[in-house]
């Protein structure tokens, strides 16, 4: 399956750069096959995987800011 994922951190301040940055590491290691795009970053895999990583993300970015908004499109 494709999804994409967005997850935005809220109330962190106007420089996102490095909480998303320690979010792309999350994907980077997980073995699913990536592209980045503007608007979020498309991965493919199992099902399975790709929600891990969803929630690894999610709850990684949680734990700099405490609101995340993390948006999943599947295909």
């Amino acid at each position: 399956m494709l999804a994409e994922l967005n997850v935005i951190p809220l109330g962190t301040g106007t420089s996102l750069s490095e909480e998303l940055a320690e979010v792309l590491k999350i994907i980077d290691t997980s073995g699913l096959s990536y592209q980045l795009t503007p608007s979020g970053t498309c991965m493919e895999g199992e099902w399975d995987d790709i929600m891990r990583v969803a929630r690894q993300c999610h709850e990684h970015a949680r734990g700099v800011s405490p609101h995340v908004q993390t948006t999943i499109t599947i295909e």
